[in-house]
């Protein structure tokens, strides 16, 4: 259902697009932004995954984590 609006209210959003604008650039570097910031987490994760949830090659005499998921033979 339609919502009455006044003239002098209404926002002509689509007149930004028809120059030059920023919309895009500070878009690309909003989620750059975030993309360099799950990156900059991901060497600690994945040091503390290695540690303490994988597991040793089957050949090798290392003993792996405990894992409740890991079926022993």
């Amino acid at each position: 259902m339609p919502v009455p609006v006044l003239a002098d209210r209404v926002v002509p959003y689509h007149l930004t697009f028809q120059d030059l604008q920023l919309h895009g650039a500070v878009a690309q570097l909003l989620y750059a932004a975030i993309d360099a910031g799950i990156a900059s987490g991901m060497p600690a994760e994945a040091v503390e995954f290695v540690r303490t949830k994988s597991r040793p090659w089957f050949g090798s005499a290392a003993e792996g984590t405990r894992s409740p998921r890991r079926i022993r033979c």
